[in-house]
């Protein structure tokens, strides 16, 4: 009998990972597709050099997507595209809610100042989850 143990060795190049980083943005964030796009053009270009060209570590695979994580929210709000008002809305929910956080505001007390500043729309967001 021969038995063979294989490990877990990464198999994520960046071209596959930035292409379901777009997919995500598009489907669960509802991201225009230029924006993806635009974010995943200027990872690829700002870390080609800097990550593993063909396989990702587990170190590059999260730096990839804390670079993406980071353009696509700042593209969202420069371009100020129509589509992305839904991710710019949650975005903006979730910093308030990671402020209050920050603080230790109780839920209850953050429920209320989401509808206050957001109204029920907000609360919408913060009850399916949208936004941590």
């Amino acid at each position: 009998m021969h038995s063979v143990i294989e490990s877990a060795a990464p198999t994520t190049s960046m071209q596959s990972l930035l292409t379901s980083l777009v997919r995500d943005a598009e489907i669960t964030h509802g991201v225009a597709s230029e924006t993806a796009h635009g974010a995943a053009t200027a990872t690829r270009r700002a870390l080609s050099g800097r990550v593993a060209a063909r396989v990702l570590s587990p170190h590059d695979e999260r730096r990839v997507r804390a670079y993406f994580s980071a353009v696509l929210r700042a593209h969202a709000f420069k371009k100020g595209r129509r589509a992305d008002a839904r991710y710019r809305a949650e975005l903006q929910v979730a910093s308030l809610i990671a402020d209050l956080r920050s603080v230790g505001t109780p839920a209850d007390r953050i429920r209320g100042e989401v509808a206050a500043f957001f109204g029920q729309a907000g609360l919408q967001m913060l009850d399916r989850g949208e936004v941590a």
